[in-house]
C-alpha cells in the first residue's frame, strides 16, 4: 500500500511538473506570435513615412519617428535574445562557463547600453562598486541578468528618478543591489514574480512593453550560477532586486 502511494504521488507530481511546463510553453509561443509580429509589423512602411516627413519638412515627427524606432528596436533585440536564453536553457544547452568577472567593468558596459534610455527619461544611473570585487559566474549570464534588471528599473522609474547598482563582499559572498525610485509593487504583485505567466508583466512609467519572460529567465540564470535572488518593494516608493552570488576568492580557496 505503501509503494502505491508513493507511485500516486510520484506520478501526481510528474503530471503538476508537465502542466506546468506545458503553461510555460504556451506562454512562450503567446510572446512569439504576439510580441514578436507586433515589434515587426512597426517596422513596416518605415521607408515612406520617412520620405513623407522629408517631403514635409516635418522633422520633429521624424525624430519622434526616430526615437520611437530605437525603442522598437532595442526591444526587439532584448526580446530574441532573451527567447534564445530561455530556449537554451531549458534543453540543458546554454553555454555556462563560470570565471573571475569584475563586476564593476561589467555593470559600467551595461550601464553605456541604457544611457539614452534613461536620459530621455532623465533618470539618473549609479553604480557604486568597488574597484577588485570578481565574482566567479558565467560572463554572459551574468550581463543577461544585469541587463534585464536594469531595464525592468528603468522601464518602472517616473521621469526624474533614479537607478543605482551597489555591489559589495561579504564572506566571500557577493552582493548586488539593482535598485530604483520607481513605482513599485503590492505584496501580492511580488508572489511568483519570477514565474512566467499571462498578463504578468505591466506597462511601464512611459508605455514600454514587458513580457514578463526576463525576470523567469533572471531567476533561472542566477540558479545555474549558485546564487539567489530577491526582491523588496514598497507602493509608490521603489524596488530593490537582490542577488548573492559566489565570489571568485571562494573559488579560489575551495
Amino acid at each position: 500500500i505503501t509503494e502505491e502511494r508513493e507511485q500516486e504521488q510520484l506520478m501526481k507530481l510528474q503530471t503538476e511538473q508537465l502542466k506546468g511546463l506545458g503553461q510555460i510553453k504556451d506562454r512562450i509561443f503567446a510572446i512569439i506570435g504576439h510580441d514578436l509580429r507586433k515589434a515587426a509589423i512597426a517596422f513596416r512602411g518605415i521607408t515612406k513615412k520617412v520620405n513623407y516627413l522629408l517631403r514635409k519638412e516635418d522633422y520633429h515627427t521624424l525624430n519622434q519617428l526616430g526615437i520611437s524606432i530605437e525603442q522598437e528596436a532595442f526591444a526587439l533585440s532584448k526580446l530574441t535574445d532573451n527567447l534564445l536564453n530561455w530556449a537554451l536553457s531549458q534543453k540543458n544547452i546554454l553555454p555556462h562557463h563560470p570565471e573571475a568577472v569584475e563586476l564593476a567593468d561589467l555593470v559600467n558596459s551595461t550601464l553605456e547600453i541604457f544611457k539614452k534610455l534613461s536620459e530621455q527619461k532623465g533618470i539618473q544611473l549609479l553604480s557604486h562598486i568597488p574597484a577588485g570585487l570578481y565574482v566567479y559566474a558565467d560572463r554572459n549570464a551574468l550581463h543577461t541578468i544585469i541587463r534585464n534588471l536594469l531595464d525592468n528599473a528603468i522601464k518602472y522609474t517616473p521621469n526624474n528618478g533614479r537607478v543605482e547598482v551597489v555591489g559589495n563582499e561579504e564572506e566571500q559572498i557577493v552582493h548586488i543591489q539593482v535598485r530604483d525610485t520607481g513605482v513599485g509593487m503590492t505584496a501580492d504583485k511580488l508572489k511568483g514574480i519570477f514565474l512566467l505567466k499571462q498578463n504578468k508583466s505591466e506597462k511601464g512609467t512611459a508605455g514600454e512593453k514587458g513580457t514578463g519572460l526576463g525576470l523567469h529567465l533572471i531567476h533561472e540564470l542566477v540558479e545555474l550560477n549558485e546564487g539567489k535572488v530577491e526582491v523588496e518593494s514598497e507602493l509608490g516608493k521603489g524596488t530593490s532586486f537582490k542577488l548573492v552570488l559566489p565570489s571568485a576568492n571562494l573559488k579560489k580557496v575551495s
